[in-house]
């Protein structure tokens, strides 16, 4: 565990949680950023289906 980290357990059914990413277009994107833009986007088209 994470030192100083409370963890609350969630028991709750129905829970949704949503996350959002954002970026300019216009700027420089590392590879692990795109990297990660990848995973998020493969990761939610899995949970849909």
């Amino acid at each position: 565990m994470l030192e100083g980290l409370a963890w609350i357990p969630i028991t709750d059914e129905g829970w949704i949680w949503e996350i959002g990413l954002k970026w300019k277009e216009d700027r420089y994107l590392s590879p692990a950023a795109r990297r990660f833009i990848e995973y998020v986007e493969q990761h939610y088209q899995d949970s849909v289906e």
